[in-house]
């Protein structure tokens, strides 16, 4: 198994949890490990510093409920009008019959 395929192995494992004590053990479990692990290494002007970003950083938790309103809100979703997509489709300029279009999906 690669180490590719054990993370996202993990991560999937993780993705499913639902008890957040077991989740917060898991958290201080990897903690604890990655600082007793990790090398220390000296800086030297040669190399390149890596900084660590946090998974909590990076990752967000889903949703229990997708309110569709609240997305478009949040995201500040207009919608394209039946003009502006005339518009685009006549700029493309596309030539190719629809059918041969249709067969290159």
């Amino acid at each position: 198994m690669t180490i590719e395929l054990k993370k996202l192995q993990l991560i999937t494992e993780i993705a499913l949890l639902t008890d957040e004590v077991i989740l917060d053990y898991y958290a201080q479990l990897l903690s604890q490990a990655t600082r007793k692990i990790a090398p220390k290494k000296p800086k030297s002007a040669t190399s390149k510093s890596k900084t660590r970003i946090p998974l909590t950083d990076v990752v967000r938790p889903m949703r229990d409920v997708i309110d569709i309103e609240l997305l478009k809100k949040e995201q500040n979703w207009k919608p394209t009008t039946a003009a502006e997509m005339q518009q685009l489709a006549a700029d493309l300029n596309i030539q190719e019959p629809i059918e041969d279009l249709l067969k290159m999906i």
